[in-house]
């Protein structure tokens, strides 16, 4: 039963890994590799369930929040009143169960939609029962932070060589200008860069707060600063301000604690260190075209009125 139990977490690493990579699970390819990934890993956690004959933790609200999605949604799908015909650029009427309780419009995404969304639901369940596990937990963090480096890494080597497109992919003649790393839209690269930084950063704070090795408290602290890094160098404003207001919100909750836990000198070397990563990030901001998402900022302001009437 263990071997089927680290089978589905090993799985879902491999979806974690694979989904930034194959261009943030936006293309239909890469959404049905997904779908499959997500549907082995858990049936593989519903065979060792089984066999074991464990219940799964996780919290009983979660439990329910997840099945009334799942079943709000698969209703809308199963009593769709129409299904849309690209041909013919129309909606065909279905026959339904209850014609007089809402439906779905189109038959055919709502369908499709509902399995992604109940992959996803079960997977948060899938997660929730494998975070019981500290062990499993660090290595979940562990592969969400070295993805996130990657990630970041690619997005800033684009922008320090001028890029114009995604490296394996040949520019379209009009130029593309909002595509970073391997998403092609900034605003969804930007998305993912918020929501893996913090991760990266707590594990930088973990290796420096315990007795980790010098490489590890090198390893995060370099993905630290390469994803906050990418977050800059990305022209998403909206990522920008997100990841500000992220960046505020930890400092509050976490500063003052880290700062009682330090001793004077502690305190000059965590100084020193700021101010390092600041410089680091100045020069990457230089090295990656930094004044892109400036004139982008500034366009904003331009766009204002003088007038406040």
């Amino acid at each position: 039963m263990g071997s089927f139990r680290d089978a589905a977490r090993w799985v879902f690493c491999a979806a974690l890994v694979y989904a930034p990579w194959a261009y943030g699970g936006t293309t239909s390819a890469s959404i049905q590799i997904i779908n499959w990934l997500l549907l082995a890993a858990l049936i593989l956690w519903v065979i060792e369930l089984l066999i074991s004959g464990r219940r799964p933790t996780f919290p009983r609200l979660l439990l329910f929040l997840t099945c009334a999605l799942a079943g709000m949604g698969g209703w809308m799908a199963l009593n769709a009143k129409s299904i849309y015909d690209s041909d013919f650029y129309a909606f065909v009427p279905l026959w339904n169960l209850a014609p007089q309780l809402a439906g779905s419009v189109d038959y055919a995404t709502s369908a499709a939609w509902m399995t992604r969304c109940t992959l996803l639901l079960c997977a948060v369940l899938f997660v929730a029962d494998l975070s019981q596990s500290n062990r499993w937990l660090l290595r979940l963090w562990h592969t969400i932070g070295l993805v996130a480096g990657s990630i970041a890494f690619l997005g800033l080597l684009q922008k320090a060589t001028g890029a114009r497109m995604i490296f394996w992919q040949e520019a379209p003649p009009w130029g593309a200008t909002t595509f970073f790393a391997t998403y092609y839209y900034h605003g969804n690269a930007g998305a993912y860069l918020n929501l893996v930084w913090p991760l990266a950063a707590g594990l930088a704070v973990r290796a420096f707060t315990t007795s980790s090795r010098p490489g590890m408290r090198a390893l995060w602290m370099s993905v630290f600063i390469l994803t906050l890094a990418a977050v800059v160098a990305n022209t998403s404003r909206m990522a920008q301000l997100i990841a500000l207001l992220l960046f505020i919100a930890l400092w509050m909750k976490l500063g003052p604690l880290l700062l009682r836990k330090l001793s004077r000198i502690e305190k000059n070397i965590v100084v020193a260190g700021a101010i390092a990563i600041f410089l680091t990030l100045v020069a990457l901001g230089q090295a990656t075209h930094l004044e892109q998402s400036l004139d982008r900022w500034q366009s904003v302001s331009e766009r204002i009125p003088n007038d406040a009437r």
